[in-house]
C-alpha cells in the first residue's frame, strides 16, 4: 500500500469508529419520556411536607404540559420501577442519598441521578420545591414570566439527566 492509501484507510476507519460510538451512546441513553410514553412514576416520601406535596404536583403538571404524559404520583413503591423521587424517604436512603442538614442549610436541595432514578430532595419547608423548579427550568425549559404566565415547551423526548447537584 502506498502512503496515500494508508492515510485514506485510517481516516475512513476513524469515521466509522466515531459513527458507531456515537450511535451506541445515543441508544443507551435512558429517557424519562420518549415518543409519548414513559415508564416513570413520581414517588413522594411517606412523611412528605405540604411543600413537598406541592412540589410533586407541580412536577406532574409541568411534565404533562411539556410532554402530554401524566406521570403517576404515588406514595407506594414497587420493587422494579423507575422513579423521580421528590423529597427524602426510606427509598432515597436505600439509594445512598440522605439529608445532610449542614450541607443543605435552610432551603437547599440535592438533584442526583441514581441508576435509572432521579432524586430531587431538600429541606421540607422549601428546598425540595426549589429543586423541582430548578429541574423544570433546566431540563424541561419551563419558564415563569408572571403569575399565570407560564411557558411550557413541547418535548418529544426527555432524557434522564446525569446530574449530581447540591
Amino acid at each position: 500500500m502506498n502512503r496515500i492509501t494508508t492515510i485514506v484507510m485510517l481516516i475512513l476507519g476513524f469515521i466509522l469508529v466515531t459513527q458507531f460510538a456515537a450511535t451506541g451512546v445515543a441508544e443507551s441513553t435512558a429517557y424519562l419520556s420518549k415518543e409519548g410514553k414513559s415508564n416513570y412514576i413520581i414517588y413522594l416520601g411517606e412523611n412528605a411536607s405540604p411543600s413537598e406535596v406541592y412540589a410533586a404536583e407541580e412536577l406532574q403538571t409541568c411534565f404533562r404540559e411539556c410532554t402530554g404524559i401524566t406521570l403517576p404520583l404515588t406514595r407506594n413503591c414497587f420493587k422494579d420501577f423507575s422513579a423521580i423521587f421528590v423529597g427524602f424517604s426510606s427509598f432515597t436512603t436505600s439509594l445512598g442519598i440522605t439529608a445532610d442538614g449542614a450541607a443543605l442549610g435552610e432551603q437547599g436541595y440535592i438533584m442526583r441521578t441514581a441508576g435509572k432514578n432521579l432524586v430531587i430532595a431538600g429541606t421540607p419547608e422549601a428546598g425540595t420545591l426549589y429543586g423541582v423548579y430548578d429541574f423544570l427550568e433546566e431540563y424541561l425549559g419551563v419558564r415563569w414570566y408572571a403569575p399565570g404566565e407560564v411557558y411550557y415547551p413541547k418535548q418529544d423526548a426527555v432524557p434522564l439527566p446525569q446530574v449530581d447537584k447540591t
